[in-house]
């Protein structure tokens, strides 16, 4: 099973579709009709390539978190980086990639050579760019993640360290309060 993290190159959409039953139309006197969960699957670069089909047990494991958004009627968003929101691109030129289903940067910098070649001049540069803001973005994205980590672990260190203090405290005023009344012992 794959990750969705893995299909930055897709947009991918679920959605159901109303299916005749001609039998069950039929037998009624009326038209009869069901619905389908199916898939829509779109390569980025690529806007003569279209996947529509029902949606198997595959696709559903495959695209887990889009799925999970069908399926909680929230909108599909497509995951990543907006290329509305890349300082990089023209308005034009978010127009022109949307044009081959290309909605985010992480799709831009995922364009085959082959697709890259069709999309028209600039493009390949568009697509460098994607890949070197990729490259920069996974690094801060690694240390952004290990300082949460330092910083969970440091508040636990904390918080033992915070009751070990009270347990030793505790324990040092136990044993002043034994030493106080073993002297008086002895003393009588």
């Amino acid at each position: 099973m794959q990750n969705d993290h893995d299909t930055a190159g897709l947009l991918v959409s679920f959605y159901y579709k109303a299916i005749k039953n001609e039998q069950e139309s039929e037998a009624q006197g009326y038209p009869v009709y069901k619905d389908q969960e199916r898939v829509k699957i779109v390569i980025a670069g690529d806007k003569n390539t279209v996947i529509d089909r029902k949606a198997s047990e595959e696709d559903r494991a495959r695209f887990a978190s889009h799925y999970e958004r069908f399926k909680n009627k929230n909108e599909q968003a497509v995951d990543g980086f907006p290329l509305e929101n890349w300082p990089q691109l023209t308005v034009s030129q978010v127009a022109l990639l949307k044009e081959f289903n290309i909605f985010t940067v992480e799709a831009m910098a995922s364009v085959s050579d082959s697709n890259v070649a069709r999309m028209g001049p600039g493009v390949r540069a568009l697509r460098d760019k994607a890949l070197e803001f990729m490259r920069d973005v996974e690094p801060k994205a690694r240390q952004t993640e290990r300082m949460q980590s330092l910083e969970a672990e440091n508040s636990e260190l904390k918080d033992r360290l915070e009751e070990l203090e009270a347990k030793m405290a505790a324990f040092t005023e136990g044993k002043a309060v034994s030493m106080k009344k073993g002297k008086k012992h002895d003393a009588a």
